[in-house]
């Protein structure tokens, strides 16, 4: 089997449910597009997890198919803060989601903003002056694209 080293990927619900699951048909077509042409983009993982592809994880190792494996750089993406942040950005950007849908997906990690705005008044009360200004709904709404 030429997939071991996707079968030793971990898999956590947290990253999992980021976004919501595809529908059955959307799930066939993947897996018809992957068997056809292979798996085209790379699976996303960050300190041994899964963060990008479970579909495609999961579609791959089911029908043997080689799929190429991106590592998020733990000096970049220090917490799982760091991380979320990262999936929304990047998912939020691939998917065509409606604005509702969208809005959904960012209120579960609506605390992700909020505490890198805490972070960022706290280091500027100790004197800390390059930190950018983190205004939350303001950043809710971009990623909604509003």
């Amino acid at each position: 089997m030429r997939n071991e080293y996707l079968k030793q990927l971990k898999v956590d619900g947290a990253f999992e449910t980021v976004l919501p699951p595809l529908t059955p048909e959307e799930f066939d077509y993947l897996e018809q597009n992957i068997i056809q042409n292979g798996c085209i983009d790379p699976i996303v993982t960050w300190n041994g997890y899964v963060v990008d592809g479970h579909n495609r994880l999961n579609i791959c190792l089911k029908h043997d198919i080689a799929c190429q494996i991106n590592i998020l750089s733990t000096e970049i993406y220090k917490s799982l803060d760091d991380v979320f942040a990262w999936m929304l950005e990047n998912q939020l950007g691939r998917r065509n989601l409606s604005t509702i849908e969208k809005y959904e997906i960012i209120q579960k990690y609506k605390w992700s903003l909020e505490m890198k705005a805490k972070q960022n008044l706290s280091s500027g009360g100790k004197g800390l002056t390059t930190l950018s200004k983190v205004n939350t709904r303001k950043e809710m709404a971009k990623l909604v694209g509003a």
